[in-house]
């Protein structure tokens, strides 16, 4: 369910598009498949998510997610406050997927989250 409904005819036909996943599903397929550049939608745009690099320091991973080709379905503009997702994961840890820390950069602030 949308809310709230957009009253306009969408600017892409993304119903049309085929391979779409949820921005979780796409992050997550990241992290556990290295899987790259994936067609996500949330909803209000589409874009893709794909690794610009990866790099591994010990027992540890690091993973600079951005985004791409960034379309608002709904709204004239080209305003993509999403920038990047990077996260630090402990390879360590086998069953462990999840990673200690993930900063995501939207707009013109940066949110970290740390694992406790």
């Amino acid at each position: 369910t949308m809310s709230p409904k957009e009253r306009g005819a969408p600017r892409k036909k993304y119903l049309k598009v085929s391979g779409l996943t949820d921005p979780l599903s796409s992050f997550l397929n990241i992290l556990t498949k290295g899987t790259n550049n994936l067609n996500t939608i949330d909803g209000r745009r589409l874009y893709k998510m794909s690794i610009d690099f990866e790099k591994n320091e010990g027992n540890f991973v690091l993973k600079q997610i951005i985004i791409t080709d960034y379309i608002n379905i709904w709204a004239n503009h080209k305003r993509n406050d999403l920038k990047f997702i990077s996260t630090i994961q402990d390879l360590s840890k086998k069953d462990d997927f999840l990673p200690n820390v993930i900063k995501i950069k939207n707009k013109r602030l940066i949110f970290k989250l740390t694992r406790i």
